[in-house]
């Protein structure tokens, strides 16, 4: 991770964090989170958020017939 800039390193922890690496770049990743504390604080971060995200936001209720009513106005 040498030479990259914050966009980069977020870049690269929210692919870790949806599953969008492949295993090998996975692992590599999971390698350089051990041996660096900024990158392992990044990563602890941003779980956080992601966390707090999924408590706190709440699916509005949609009324019945609501998804029939949009499946037929929206063109096929």
């Amino acid at each position: 991770m040498d030479r990259q800039t914050s966009s980069d390193i977020r870049n690269i922890i929210n692919s870790f964090l949806d599953h969008e690496m492949k295993p090998e770049d996975q692992t590599q990743f999971l390698q350089q989170v051990q041996s660096n504390s900024d990158l392992r604080n990044e990563l602890m971060h941003e779980r956080i958020i992601r966390t707090k995200l999924k408590e706190n936001i709440r699916r509005p209720h949609l009324s019945e017939g609501f998804i029939d009513k949009l499946k037929n106005k929206l063109p096929y």
